[in-house]
């Protein structure tokens, strides 16, 4: 399996939401970050097929995006705003679904939708109605749908939104395991999400690729720019006047200050080993 995105563009009116992006996703979990507005869920509206491109190339395992109903019968979506029927029961939705999805053996979709509502831990409420799920169980049965055509790529637009932290553990594993053999791009603003469960990843920013390569390289980058020094009040607007903070933290009467510089800007600063989202931080502000 393998994604090739080559100098892809969309725009909306004269405002250009994807410039040029250049692009490679083979098998296993793919990390898209990036703040909101970059160009994300565009960029996973696009390759699903909902919206079309303004001009490049994109092919999923060779299939070309333009051959719209092949593309949609390899790739599952859950889009950052998912709703279903509020009024149906989480069975009979996933049983709706399924019967869209050309799953006519009653028998089988029951087999198939009773393994993934256990996946995502909602096994007891297949009798519960959709209107009165809270708003992280109704995400889980948006991965749970997506799922349920066993596509060889999986697209999930900010997945773990509204999860508490144990189901957002489930999750990474979940999406970890089914990523066998498969492609699974996970667009999310949360950092640890793809620290956590990505080899290889890519950040947009305003609708261009600022970095692509492999998780662990994007951390290494950052190694010698990140910096923490206290201060007093008096001294924070000369730090943030000159550098990129990532982070003010009130110590005593004084505040600690984590910032981005190439070299030792202060005699008691002290350089720490950087962290993704420090990372992060570095490639978003100097882009």
């Amino acid at each position: 399996m393998k994604i090739e995105i080559n100098n892809l563009c969309k725009s909306y009116g004269n405002k250009e939401v994807l410039k040029n992006v250049d692009l490679q996703i083979n098998e296993g979990m793919f990390g898209l970050l990036g703040p909101n507005g970059a160009g994300k869920t565009t960029l996973m509206r696009v390759l699903t097929t909902l919206i079309n491109k303004n001009s490049g190339d994109a092919k999923i395992n060779g299939i070309d995006i333009a051959n719209k109903d092949k593309i949609r019968g390899i790739v599952g979506y859950l889009p950052q705003d998912f709703s279903m029927y509020p009024s149906m029961k989480v069975y009979e939705a996933m049983d709706y679904i399924a019967v869209l999805c050309e799953i006519n053996n009653k028998n089988e979709r029951k087999t198939i939708i009773e393994d993934l509502l256990c996946k995502v831990n909602l096994e007891n409420n297949m009798k519960t109605k959709i209107k009165v799920l809270s708003g992280g169980m109704r995400r889980r049965l948006g991965i749970a749908q997506a799922m349920i055509n066993n596509p060889k790529v999986l697209i999930i637009d900010e997945p773990t939104v509204g999860l508490d932290p144990e189901e957002r553990v489930r999750f990474r594993n979940m999406l970890r395991d089914f990523s066998d053999e498969k492609i699974v791009i996970l667009s999310t603003h949360i950092v640890e999400d793809i620290e956590f469960t990505c080899e290889n990843m890519a950040v947009l920013k305003s609708g261009k690729i600022v970095y692509k390569g492999k998780v662990n390289e994007f951390i290494k980058d950052a190694n010698g720019h990140v910096w923490s020094i206290l201060v007093k009040k008096n001294q924070l607007e000369e730090i943030k006047d000159k550098y990129n903070i990532i982070s003010t933290v009130a110590d005593g009467d004084k505040y600690r200050v984590k910032f981005i510089a190439d070299s030792k800007p202060f005699e008691n600063a002290v350089i720490i080993t950087p962290n993704m989202e420090d990372a992060y931080m570095k490639v978003v502000k100097e882009a």
